[in-house]
This record gives structure tokens, sequence and C-alpha cells, in this order.
């Protein structure tokens, strides 16, 4: 007890005499705006805090920053927010606080960071009329639930920035919009299902809006940002406006196209009733068959409905026909007039008839299904002898306005998005392409060969609610918002499907199609083609011996290890095996079957790893917080004989095997969400709440970012995976309707939302179909089409918003309609398969919408220095970068290509100028079939091939010229000139780019040339010098070979000298790129002493640098990661200063030049050469090694 009072007295006093250091450290600054205290993280308590040295005193009056971040204080004294008048910047983040003071007295302050504390109240009107200066309010990471916006319009007149990211705030304020000044509003990671229009017509900068529930506007229009937000409800007002326009329009027409009338001298006994005495003939004219006495009957009846009251009518209900009486549909409604001829008025009608009859002409067909709002009744007609009475229209007058606005209300309804983009992924030749067509085409459908297997991406339409078999599935969307269910009606959905291939060598392509907004149907075999998971009979049946058992009788032999009554028995381990044991024998006392079946075990938990929590890695890589639906093949496989499972253990084999998949996903994902909770937990400890990585770590754990693993509820009877047959043909019912359940919001499982809310069920603008239409009547003409031709075909059906269109073609592309890029080509010269912030900050933000760039704006980091900094000083003890613990998770090795920047553009020049993608693939299987031209294991036997068709005219090919292509048989070298051949010699490929260059307004670059870009920056293709040292790629050597190349390829045209020299961009670059590296085509192998750390010369020094997975290394990270510093490195490297000659990009250092490149699957080595000046005046060079494995 005496030692820790002495101990405690001791940190006590070290803690003082640290603060008087600051103190005194602070006070000895000479400039006032420099003047900061910094009491971050030294364990302080509220009783801790120098008050006596701060208020009231110099340093207090003239203190410009304080910082108490990281103390464990729970409140606030008073006097400290009450006595700093010149204070600019408080930091208040991580002290635990419950409460703040309610009167504040900071008269200068602009920047006040509460973040990461135990708030739950938004500032009250007191505390911010103390606060007259405040710019930036940091509510990070509280548990805030309600926005109270001041009743005061002049208090926080001047916030410019209010983060309220991980609150808990159901709603926004529509009254938040008084706040004149913001710009940057960040809502990150709560409960909002809603974005008010008001919110988002504020002069807001960015929001972030990301981890929410939000349905409106759609999750993928919040996603591009708060540009693309305007634009949706600009469109949403305007349909809301048309459609008031239309009903007005209806309206007039109907009541005809005079409105004047004639002054008529009659008796009062011969008035019919005015409009009911129209209606009343109308009807009576449509049944003429009726009697006198019917006739009569039928009148009083109408008589007796017009003194009803008139009950409101719902919007979807059917309109009234005008059979029924005046009064019964609705009084509120102008008059109803038609032209002079033909019309039917009351005046009109034989005075001797207490009925009025209607003329022959009045044979037209009834009129029905007209609007109620159409119908409306006119004033009646008074009693006096002078009255006017107006020409009433007759029914074919009715009918013809109301069919001619028939058409323009149809395009005036409400739109709604009713399809989702489904996505079957596997492993080859586990069944995806047969699952898709029985699913689609029935029992009868034609199951691809071997040979007819998936090559690259196939793609189909899918509509279950025009299959009879699914008649009895519910495809109808639960909508959330019931009154847009109201105004639409019931939608059924559709879906859009995408059969991936599973060879290796495509998985390159799935980054270009994978998105959050798809359902991902992952199939298994069960590890039926694994046979390595089965129980070998033949350990059982290899001794014959009755020494053992005698299978034939039955009997043990004398030294069998079994013993006579059962009931002596251990228990064994049949549960193992998956319960039966083999052959009748004893698993518990046969060794060797015992070890059979667990190596059968350790074999199928490799096989699930291997086949299925690889895709799942790899969907989560690229697509985060993505849904999952395991399906199992094969199911047929184990209800035959003769599998090597055991006597009637096929189906139960089957359910087992299928639980242990579920259980081994879950556990991986629970193990994995673990880890990365207790990292976030460390740094929380630690007060680095606020730190980058912790910022990362928290956007991972959200259950948005997490992979949503879609299984049955084996409580209520469900099948925990649904399993099915192409053989057999069965299990394709629950597989449909689990499908349909999880699109239409039914199957929600352990969220609290349905799995695609806000995207399934959502209002979407109308224009977006209109695009869609016109895409699908392109689509016949034209596979690919050139971005200025495309608009120009828009805009002549009225469509001529640029950046509509582009928001049009996002969503088209989130279904599966077609495939979009956005901006793909770059202006700036920088890399553009490399992460950049000017594209949208760090790669996991760029992976769809769970990080910064997928947001509108990010949370800044404090490692960012804001370029709207209060002051413009500079907080270095902000800055500090946590470079110890350097740690990636699985979920961030994503370089999806980022979004469209949210720039303000117009016009098709501001397109062309930014960038934005030159092409649209109206269908995405052209781009898929251009790609696996190239991307194919038998690549080289393919140019070869293809040269000696080209070439079979002039001269046979031989093998024996001693070519390039000579190298090797899986060639991961492709020339820029081979790549433009293959496409050219595929006649799907060349008619549709010749076809888009022909009708093309100014094109830049040709549909090729696009193409080549595209696969650069998904890191398909890595522009690549051959001219060094050495070039090792996949174990051949190819810098020895470009000669040959140079000497066979004729030399281009020379082109005009230009007068002006600008510096190349990376696309120009990329485009006289003679060579493309593969890097998906490399083929197994590992480097033998390419490279190590060890090294004798004192003038050399080893850099390691390590990055700890701590959920392993996630799939192709090698292959991204090689792209990647490739790219960077030719990018640097390269520029053509002259014919014939290359030349290095001058650095800081000096003029980087390629030595050697070496490059296997699994690491890559390159040296790297720098001319740097030495003492004497000459150049040097300095040479760099870098080696990652």
């Amino acid at each position: 007890s005496n030692m820790s009072k002495e101990e405690a007295q001791a940190d006590q006093t070290a803690k003082h005499r640290k603060i008087n250091l600051l103190l005194d450290q602070c006070e000895t600054v000479r400039f006032p705006f420099k003047k900061k205290l910094i009491l971050s993280n030294l364990n302080l308590h509220v009783h801790d805090i120098p008050l006596a040295y701060l208020c009231g005193t110099p340093l207090g009056n003239s203190l410009h920053k304080l910082s108490l971040a990281g103390n464990n204080l729970g409140s606030i004294p008073d006097r400290l927010v009450t006595s700093l008048p010149s204070l600019k910047h408080l930091d208040l983040s991580q002290c635990r606080l419950h409460s703040l003071p309610t009167v504040w007295n900071l008269p200068q302050l602009q920047k006040l960071n509460l973040s990461n504390n135990l708030l739950r109240d938004f500032p009250e009107e007191s505390m911010l009329e103390g606060l007259p200066e405040l710019h930036d309010l940091d509510m990070f990471g509280n548990k805030v639930a309600v926005i109270t916006v001041p009743h005061n319009t002049a208090l926080l007149s001047k916030l410019e920035t209010l983060n309220l990211g991980y609150n808990d705030i159901a709603y926004l304020p529509d009254e938040l919009d008084q706040l004149r000044s913001l710009r940057y509003f960040k809502v990150r990671n709560n409960f909002l299902t809603k974005i008010p229009m008001r919110i988002c017509d504020m002069d807001l900068k960015s929001i972030d809006v990301s981890s929410n529930p939000v349905s409106v506007p759609p999750l993928e229009t919040c996603e591009r940002g708060i540009c693309s937000m305007k634009r949706y409800y600009q469109q949403v007002r305007l349909e809301d406006q048309s459609k008031d326009k239309t009903l007005e329009e209806l309206q007039r027409r109907v009541q005809g196209h005079h409105r004047g009338g004639k002054k008529h001298h009659k008796e009062p006994s011969k008035k019919k009733g005015g409009y009911g005495g129209f209606m009343k003939s109308l009807s009576l004219a449509k049944s003429p068959s009726l009697s006198k006495k019917q006739q009569q009957a039928q009148a009083a009846a109408q008589q007796q409905a017009q003194q009803q009251p008139n009950p409101p009518l719902p919007s979807h209900a059917t309109p009234p026909t005008p059979t029924k009486s005046a009064g019964s549909l609705g009084h509120n409604a102008p008059s109803m007039r038609g032209s002079s001829g033909g019309s039917a008025s009351a005046s009109s009608a034989p005075p001797s008839t207490t009925s009025a009859s209607v003329p022959t002409k009045m044979t037209a067909p009834p009129v029905t299904n007209i609007p109620p709002e159409a119908l409306v009744r006119p004033p009646l007609a008074t009693e006096s002898s002078d009255e006017v009475v107006p020409d009433t229209p007759t029914a074919l007058e009715i009918q013809q306005a109301y069919d001619q606005l028939k058409d323009e209300q149809k395009h005036q309804e409400i739109t709604v998005n009713d399809t989702l983009k489904v996505i079957f992924v596997g492993m080859a030749m586990v069944g995806k392409t047969s699952m898709i067509k029985r699913l689609i085409e029935g029992k009868h459908a034609i199951v691809p060969t071997y040979d007819e297997r998936t090559v690259g991406v196939d793609i189909y339409a899918w509509d279950p609610i025009k299959d009879k078999r699914f008649e009895h599935i519910d495809s109808r969307i639960e909508f959330q918002d019931k009154q847009l269910h109201q105004a639409c009606g019931d939608v059924d959905v559709k879906f859009s499907v995408w059969d991936f291939a599973g060879q290796h060598v495509y998985h390159a392509t799935h980054e270009l199609f994978f998105s959050s907004n798809a359902l991902y149907v992952l199939v298994w075999d069960m590890g039926a083609t694994n046979k390595s998971t089965m129980k070998r009979k033949s350990i059982l049946l290899r001794s014959t011996s009755t020494d053992y058992y005698n299978y034939e009788t039955g009997v043990a032999g004398d030294f069998a290890l079994t013993y006579d009554s059962e009931s002596d028995h251990d228990g064994d381990d049949s549960s193992l095996m998956g319960g039966e044991s083999g052959g009748g024998v004893n698993n518990g006392s046969n060794f060797e079957a015992d070890e059979d079946a667990r190596r059968a075990e350790r074999a199928l938990e490799r096989d699930i790893d291997e086949k299925v929590q690889f895709w799942v890695d790899c969907i989560q890589s690229s697509a985060p917080g993505a849904a999952i639906l395991p399906v199992a093949s094969f199911s047929d496989y184990f209800e035959a004989s003769g599998t090597g499972i055991g006597d009637g253990g096929g189906e139960t084999e089957a359910k087992r095997r299928c639980n242990m998949l579920k259980e081994r996903l879950l556990r991986h994902e629970q193990r994995r969400v673990q880890g990365i909770e207790r990292r976030l937990q460390e740094y929380k400890d630690q007060n680095r709440a606020d730190d980058p990585a912790a910022h990362r770590l928290r956007n991972l754990l959200h259950p948005s970012s997490r992979p949503k693993l879609v299984f049955g509820d084996e409580e209520k009877g469900e099948e925990s995976v649904v399993r099915v047959s192409g053989t057999q043909y069965y299990g394709f019912d629950l597989l449909t309707e689990r499908i349909v359940n999880i699109a239409t919001g039914r199957y929600k499982s352990q969220w609290s939302y349905p799995i695609f809310n806000g995207h399934v069920g959502t209002r979407i603008p109308r224009m977006r179909l209109k695009v869609r239409d016109e895409v699908r009547k392109m689509r016949d003409k034209f596979k690919v089409v050139e971005w200025g031709y495309f608009l120009n075909q828009l805009r002549a059906v009225g469509l001529t918003a640029v950046e509509d269109i582009s928001d049009a073609l996002h969503f088209l592309t989130s279904i599966g309609e077609l495939s979009y890029f956005g901006s793909i080509m770059n202006t700036n010269g920088n890399n553009s398969n490399l992460p950049r912030d000017d594209q949208g900050g760090t790669d996991d933000a760029r992976r769809g919408g769970k990080s910064s760039q997928s947001t509108v704006n990010p949370k800044k980091t404090k490692s960012q220095k804001s370029d709207d900094s209060i002051d413009g000083d500079d907080d270095d003890d902000e800055n500090d970068m946590d470079e110890d613990n350097t740690m990636l998770s699985i979920d961030e090795t994503s370089i999806t290509a980022p979004g469209t920047d949210e720039g303000s553009l117009s016009t098709v020049e501001d397109f062309m100028a930014s960038g934005l993608s030159q092409f649209v693939f109206l269908n995405p299987r052209w781009l898929v079939a251009a790609v696996a031209c190239i991307l194919r294991h038998d690549l080289d036997r393919e140019i070869k091939e293809t040269r000696r068709l080209l070439e079979s005219g002039s001269r046979p090919f031989s093998a024996a010229d001693g070519t390039f292509h000579d190298a090797s048989l899986n060639c991961p070298v492709i020339t820029a000139d081979d790549a433009l051949m293959l496409w050219q010699a595929k006649k799907i490929t060349k008619k549709a780019a010749e076809r888009a260059q022909a009708y093309s307004n100014n094109m830049t670059v040709t549909p090729f040339e696009f193409l080549q870009l595209l696969l650069i920056r998904f890191g398909v293709f890595v522009p690549i010098d051959l001219s060094i040292e050495k070039a090792l790629l996949g174990g051949k050597e190819y810098a020895k070979l470009v000669d040959n190349i140079e000497e066979t390829t004729p030399a281009p045209a020379p082109h005009p000298i230009e007068e002006i020299s600008v510096e190349p961009s990376t696309e120009e670059l990329a485009l006289k790129a003679k060579f493309f590296f593969l890097p998906s085509l490399l083929g197994p192998g590992e480097p033998n002493e390419a490279w190590t750390f060890k090294n004798t010369e004192s003038w050399k020094t080893t850099l390691c640098h390590s990055v700890l997975f701590p959920d392993g290394v996630p799939p192709g990270l090698m292959e991204r990661l090689t792209s990647t510093v490739l790219s960077a490195v030719y990018a640097a490297s390269t520029r053509q200063l002259g014919e014939g000659h290359t030349n290095s990009k001058a650095t800081f250092e000096g003029r980087l030049t390629v030595r050697e490149v070496l490059c296997w699957r699994t690491a890559f080595f390159l040296k790297l050469g720098t001319e740097v000046p030495g003492d004497d005046g000459s150049q040097k060079e300095s040479v760099v090694e870098i080696f990652a494995h």
C-alpha cells in the first residue's frame, strides 16, 4: 500500500513537472498565433487542468490553441470555456465527456473538436451563443441522437464543417438549411434512411452519408456525391411538376375546345339537370335495350346517389366510369364542355321524353378508365329564366381527350428500380453455367459440355414472374416506403444474370464488373471433384484375413480390437467421418480408418478454404459488403452408389458438408471481425482513436463493409445451403425462392434492413429508363459506341443533360444493363494505376462506397493537411503518422477504378476534357470477348496461328524464324501490335470497333486504343520497356528478343514535327508502349536465389519493410502489387525524346533508369539506376534494388 501511494505520488509529481514544462515553453513563444498548449495523453483528470495559469493570465489571454485530447476528464470546468478570449482551436477529443458546460464565452474560437466522447446531446443555444466565430464542429464518435438547430439564425451562421459521423442520428431536420455557410457535412454511420431534398439543395461542397441505410436518394446516387444527389432531386422535382401539369392538361381537354355558351330562355320544368342530366343520358345511351321502367328505376337510383356524400377515392383505385351518377364523380372538378358540334346536352333532348337519347353519331365505344381528376362536376344551372347552359362534351370527345393523354400519362408514372444484378462465381467446372441454364430455361435446357465451358462472362436476362414453374413464388418487391408503394403499385423483381468463368486467367477481369449492388451466387461442388475428400474403402478392405475381420461372415478375428458386447464399446469418432462407420467396422477401433477419416476431413476443409473462402475474399476485396449466397452443386453425386461415403450416408453426407461450409465461413468471418475489434481497441486504449489506422479499422467493422453471407434459417426448417442437381433437376425451386426473397427484401435474417435496401425498389428518375430504352435500341447496331455519337442520339429524343445521362449510365451499369467506367483517361499525367487522392482518396475508399471516396467527403484524418485550415497554422502534433505498426486488412487491397470527379460538368467538351469514358459498352459481352482474346493460357500459340492465317497469302509461317513469339508457351508478354492483331482477327470485335469508329463524333482515341487504356487502368495490361539489360518474366528472358521484333516490325509513319514540346501524360505514354506485361498469365514458379538482404559491401545499405496481414494474404495481391509498381516505374522512367532514343524522366535526385525487371507469380525484383552529380561535377549512378515477396 505504501509503495502504491509512493508510485502514485511520483506519477503525480512527474505529471505536474511535465505540465509546468509545457507551460514554460508556451510562454516563451513570441508570436501569439504560435502559442499552443498541447496537454494531450498525459492521463490528466479534471482537477489536473492548470486553470490558475490559464484563466485571467497573460498566457490564457493570448493562447491560440489548447489540446486536452486523450485525457480522462469526464467533464470540463466552466472557467476553462469562459476565460480564454483569444483561443481559436480547442481539442477535447477522447476525454470521456458525458456533458458540456451550458455557458461558453470563447469569442474567437473557430474549431471545436469533441470527437470520440460520450455526449448524447447536440450543443444547446446557450452554449452556441458564446461561440459566434465557430467554423468547424467535430462531434464524431459520440451518442448524439437528434440534431437541434438553434432558433436564432445568427447562431452557427459561420459554421462551415459539421462532423456527426458514428452517432445515433435517425433523421436530418429540414431546418439544417438555415446553416447558410455549411459546406462540409459528415453523417457517416448513423441510422439515416432519407436525405431530405432541402438538405441536398444547400450550398454544400461535400456530404458523407455512407454506411447508412439510405433509400432516398438511392444508395448508388449517394455514393457518387452531393452533385449526383442534387441532380436526382432536380429530376424528381421536374417529374412531379410535369405530372401535375399533365393532370391539368387532361382536365382542360376534357372540358372541351371552347368555353362559350348560349343563352336559352326555357321553362324551369324542362330543365334536365345540367351536368347530372348529361351523365344520366350518357349512361342510358350505353344501355339502349333497357325498358322504360328499368330506365326510370336507374334514373331514380342515380338521383339518390347524387344526394349522398362523395367517398374519397384512393390514388390507386380504378377510376369510375361515366355510367355512375355525377354525384359519385367528385365535386371539386371543373365543368366538362365539348365542341358545339355533336354535343349531348340536356337542352338538345326532345321535350316529350323523360330521358335524353343519344344521337345516331354517338355510337363510339363507352368511356372507361377516365381518371376522377378529369371528371369534375361543373356548377349546376340556376332556376332563373336566363341561364348559361354550356355545351357539354360528348362521350366520344371525352374518350378521345383521354386517349390522347393516356400515353403521356403513361410516361409520367413513378418509376422504381426492379432489376438486380446476380453474379454466379466459383471455380471452373463446378456447374455454374448448367445451373443458370436449368434455372432460366428449365428441365429441357441444353447443358454445355466440357469444351463449351464459359469463356470470360455470359449474360442472361431472367424474369421469374413469366415462368410458370415459379408461379407459387411471390416476386413482388417489399417497399420500405409505403407512399411509394401506393403510388406505383406492385412491382415484380427481375434479374440480370452474369456467369463468370472460373479459370484463374480470367480472375483479372472480374474487377471490371464486380460491384457491391449485386448478389453473388457462390457455387461449390461439395468436394465431389476432389477425390481426397472421400474416405477410401480400400483401407477398410485391405486385409481380408480373419485375424481382423471377416467381411463375408461379419465375425471378428482373434486379434481384432473389438469387444463382444456393444455396450463395452467406447464412444467412437464417427462424427469425424460424417456419422456412419464404413463397412460395419467400428471406426474407433480401426486405426487406419480413423486416420483416413481425419485425412478426408482435413482435405474437405482445405477444399472449402481454397474454393469457397478464396472467392469470398475476392468478392470482399473488390466489392466490400456484398451479399454472397453459397449454393452446393453435384448433389446427385452423393445420392449415387459407390461414392465411398459410407452406407446410407449420401444425403446425410451432403448435408454435413454444407453445414461444415456454413460453420467454417462464419467462423472465419467471426475470427476476422474479432481481430479487427481487438486492434481497434488497442488504438482506443492508447487514446489514438483519431489515427488513420483506427478510422480504417472502424470503417471495416461496420456491417455495410462486412460480407453478407446468406444461409437458410435451420430453426425454420430451411436448409443452410441450397443443394441443386443439374442432371437430376431438383433444388431449383428452392434456389429461385431464396434469390427472389433476397432481392425483394423478404429475407433479412440478422440484418435490420433488406439486403438491397436503397437499390431494389427505390425510386429512380424516369429519364434513366428512357436512356435504357435507347440503349436497347442501339444495342442491335452497336456493341460499343463512342461517347459523342451516343450523346447525339440521346439528344435526338430530348435527353440533353449530360450529367444526368452520366448518372443514368452509372445506374444502368449497377443493374448489369451495360458497362460504363466513367473517368478512365486522366489528364494530370499521374499514373492511372496507382491509388491517388485526386481521384478520391485511398484504395479502400474507391472500392464502391465503403470509405472516403465512395462517400462524397471523407472524414479528414489527422495526417491530412486541410486546404481550408484556419489561420494557415500547421498543427505538427497532429500530423505524425503511425509508421511503427503497419497492418493492412484483407479488405483493403482493391484497386478498382475510382468514380468520376464530382465537379459540375454541363457540356460534351467538359466531359471530353475531364477524361470521361470515351466509349460506352452497350453489350458488356463484347468487352469480355475482347479481353478473352488476350487472357488465355495458349496466348503464344494463338498469336502464331493468327499470324499464319493473316500471312498465308504472302508466305507460310515458320517457327524457325526466331522471333519474339518463340519465347514460351504461356507468354506473359504481348506487343501492342499483336494485341491489335488479335482484336482485329476476331470478326465480332473488329466489326463492332469499325462501326463505332465510323459513327463517331470528334473521336480522340480508337476503340482498341481505349480498350488498351482500360486494361491498363485495371492492371490487366502493364506497359513495360524491354530495351533493358535483363527482363526475366515468368522464368523466361525477354530483353534479348527485342531486337528481333524491332527488325520484323515496320517502322511507323513519321509524325509532323510539333513546335511546342508538351510533357506526355500517362495515357499518351501507354498508347506509345510497344510491350505489355500480363501478370495474370505468369506461370507457377518461385524465385531461387534471386536476391538476399545479406551483403558484404560496406557501401550497400539494406532497408526492409514488412506489412502484416492478420487475416491472411488477399487473393491476387502480388498481381496487383506488381502491376501497380511496374506501371509507376514505367511512367516515371520512360519518355520519348526523339526517334530511336529513350531517356528517363527527371526526378528530384536525377534521371531514373530501369536496369532489370524480374517477375514471378509470388515476387518481383527491380534494379533501378539514378543519375546523381558527383563531387567533381561528373555524373554518377546510384543503384537501388527492390525486392517484394
